[in-house]
């Protein structure tokens, strides 16, 4: 059986209309990330977003909005820049 995260994007997937999903970087019990490639920007990106199954959970989504907000503070060439 395939863990529920790999089901939901593959390879060529086009997200958002923008992003072309080159791989699935990895899944958790939370979420997934992907290495995408911005087709309008021309330029690589890594996607995370949260299982379905997770946005019935007040707490993992409370979770994953407070994530990125102290990482968008952090410019490092060693660390990935946040956008969105």
């Amino acid at each position: 059986m395939q863990p529920e995260g790999l089901a939901l994007v593959r390879e060529g997937d086009v997200l958002a209309g923008k992003y072309r999903v080159e791989k699935v970087l990895g899944s958790g019990g939370m979420g997934v990330v992907v290495a995408a490639h911005h087709i309008g920007l021309d330029t690589r990106v890594a996607i995370k977003f949260l299982l379905p199954s997770m946005l019935g959970n007040r707490d993992a989504v409370a979770r994953f909005e407070r994530e990125p907000r102290p990482a968008v503070r952090i410019t490092s060439e060693y660390v990935a820049r946040v956008f969105d």
